[in-house]
């Protein structure tokens, strides 16, 4: 596969302001530096004008963008996918390439929002009469099998085995309201589009060997913001629920190692059932959530360079600050400082061989 390595020019109009400047004399690596922003997601594609055109019928209110040597989009809510032309199309899950093999990294799926999830994936069935077999991701309901194409359209708020029992002893029933779907999008990407109330781009979805770490991780090196953990997205998908019973998170970095539970909850898009605990937990730059569960294979996760989803930029205000702090906290740096258009970039490692590429911005 041959990739090539970022940015001749910088996108135009792609600069995320940071919250706060940055003095020209570079602080200590101690001193406090603002939170970056996000900048913007790269993809690898063997023909990233395809994948574009596919994501804009989709999700029209994006539009396009180029620039850098890059082909792009912009989303509704200014966030930003940039593409890289690669030769040899990426391993990947999807329905034109299904592989046993097809590594699982720690980037996992794109979460977009529409105002009518329903009226979305009906016109995804118009615009491809294969589109169920090709494209679309199974919602596995419960241990007995059975699948939805709606998550609203089975019990809401992720319950376990023995909850799912005793919702359906109870007489309880799908709400059929808000919601999302699972499909494989332009190159076989896993994506989830969700209820609104407005087209944007939410959620980088993720696994992370450890996710509590990874917590700890973000917010140490990269000054992340985090919400409060949830054990789902019950309220978000139409109906609350209570489930899977969460343990308290770790008190302190040192102890931030734990091992998943048996327990699967659902719906899930795994077969078996969803790892749901230990919970899900998230930062936050500018307008997108990365969002984590715990990796759900047996297998490690594996890099990011390189895969389809090749890795996340945030939007720095003062890179050689950054670099002198990352330095000196022993962060694994894949790239050092390089010309990115008329501004600089690094490329750092993140907890669980994700890359994670800082842009200096004015």
């Amino acid at each position: 596969m041959t990739i090539r390595l970022f940015v001749l020019s910088v996108v135009p109009g792609l600069v995320v302001a940071a919250s706060s400047a940055v003095g020209t004399q570079a602080p200590a690596p101690s001193a406090g530096l603002p939170k970056p922003g996000f900048h913007h997601i790269h993809m690898n594609s063997t023909n990233p004008t395809a994948a574009i055109n596919e994501f804009l019928k989709v999700y029209p209110a994006s539009t396009k963008v180029t620039g850098g040597g890059f082909e792009g989009l912009k989303t509704a809510n200014d966030v930003y996918m940039l593409f890289t032309k690669v030769t040899t199309p990426p391993p990947a899950p999807g329905p034109d390439r299904v592989s046993a093999t097809a590594p699982q990294t720690a980037f996992w799926h794109h979460v977009w929002a529409v105002a009518d999830g329903r009226q979305t994936l009906k016109s995804l069935r118009a615009s491809d009469p294969n589109f169920d077999a090709r494209r679309m991701i199974a919602q596995w309901i419960g241990p007995e099998g059975g699948r939805v194409d709606f998550s609203s359209d089975t019990y809401s708020g992720f319950l376990t085995n023995s909850q799912l029992a005793e919702a359906k002893a109870k007489g309880g029933a799908p709400t059929h309201r808000g919601g999302y779907f699972n499909w494989y999008g332009p190159d076989g990407v896993v994506m989830e589009t969700t209820d609104g109330p407005t087209e944007r781009y939410t959620i980088v979805g993720m696994f992370q060997e450890q996710p509590y770490c990874a917590l700890f991780w973000y917010r140490k090196h990269l000054n992340a913001d985090d919400r409060p953990a949830s054990g789902g997205r019950g309220a978000a998908v139409g109906g609350g629920g209570r489930g899977p019973a969460q343990p308290a998170g770790p008190a302190s970095e040192a102890e931030c190692g734990v091992t998943r539970s048996d327990d699967v909850s659902w719906p899930s898009t795994y077969k078996r059932g969803h790892h749901r605990i230990p919970p899900p937990q998230l930062v936050v730059f500018g307008d997108v959530t990365m969002r984590w569960y715990m990796n759900q294979e047996e297998r490690p996760l594996v890099a990011t360079r390189g895969q389809l989803m090749d890795h996340v930029a945030l939007s720095v205000t003062n890179l050689e600050a950054w670099v002198a702090k990352l330095k000196s906290e022993n962060v694994k740096f894949l790239e050092q400082p390089y010309k990115f258009g008329d501004t600089r970039a690094v490329l750092i490692e993140g907890p669980s061989l994700e890359a994670i590429e800082l842009v200096e911005t004015k």
